[in-house]
């Protein structure tokens, strides 16, 4: 069985609870602004990976094999990552002090391996070896999930 085989039913109900968070946020948040656009945000981040689409392989990539999707990948990582910091910023708008300095933290080290990934990515096409790829990119997809996960212990902030 292949790699993507085994993680693709998980991505989709990653996806769908992302984006149903999402609804309970906005439905939660009576007359605040902020939580409602974080919950429209959510929805819209969620539902955006059940049409991710799948990279080819780095050798492939190298070879000149690339299509349509892979371009496509890369405007919805683009996407994806607009989303988080817009996420990031109306939660930390609504949800108090002390998580807006979390958030605040959480962009500083969104952007140093986002930077990261970004100088790296150029090897993946090149077929060049890029052994901390993996762990950047894996670093900022856990810095978000932690980020939902802490917001969603924040409470009612009525």
């Amino acid at each position: 069985m292949r790699r993507r085989d085994q993680w693709f039913p998980f991505g989709i109900l990653y996806t769908l609870l992302v984006a149903a968070f999402g609804v309970g946020v906005w439905q939660s948040a009576f007359r605040s602004r902020p939580l409602r656009v974080l919950g429209g945000l959510l929805v819209a981040y969620g539902l955006i990976g059940l049409s991710w689409l799948p990279m080819h392989q780095r050798a492939v990539l190298a070879a000149g094999g690339a299509t349509l999707t892979d371009t496509m990948h890369i405007v919805w990582s683009v996407i994806s990552v607009a989303l988080m910091l817009f996420e990031i910023g109306f939660g930390a708008a609504a949800l108090g002090k002390r998580f807006r300095v979390y958030s605040i933290v959480t962009v500083v080290v969104l952007a140093v391996f986002g930077t990261l990934t970004f100088i790296g990515a150029p090897g993946v096409s090149a077929n060049l070896p890029t052994p901390w790829l993996g762990v950047w990119e894996r670093i900022n997809v856990l810095g978000l999930m932690l980020w939902v996960a802490l917001s969603a212990s924040c409470g009612d902030r009525r």
